[in-house]
């Protein structure tokens, strides 16, 4: 079997692979969802090993994920969807705490403004 190598680069990640194998840094998690002539096709999943810190407090990228995955499940059985997500930790304050984004969209017709009692629900789930 003739192996075929490839590499891909970003600003936070270096991969490396094989037809069997793959190799990382700094690991982010990719699923392959295709292909395109022979070229795969990824869906970027979450970054592996990454860590948001205030002061003593470390909470990692799959912690952080499942938190927002059981917010997601309120938003859906409220008629919302969560497209995308993002964080930060903020230290400009004290104590520090964390920032995060949420692209929300309803999947009722027409625009109509988030239930404040479903964000602040979300909110605790995290």
């Amino acid at each position: 079997m003739m192996r075929r190598w490839w590499g891909m680069t970003s600003l936070s990640a270096w991969w490396m692979s094989r037809s069997d194998a793959t190799m990382s840094l700094w690991s982010p998690h990719f699923l392959v969802t295709g292909f395109y002539n022979r070229v795969p096709q990824f869906k970027f999943i979450c970054r592996r090993n990454v860590i948001l810190s205030i002061d003593t407090d470390k909470t990692n990228e799959e912690d952080l994920h499942n938190s927002v995955t059981r917010a997601k499940k309120i938003l859906e059985d409220r008629n919302h969807i969560l497209l995308e997500y993002t964080s930060y930790p903020d230290t400009s304050t004290v104590p520090g705490h964390y920032v995060l984004f949420w692209e929300i969209k309803s999947t009722c017709e027409g625009v109509k403004p988030l239930d404040p009692q479903l964000l602040e629900s979300c909110c605790i789930s995290v």
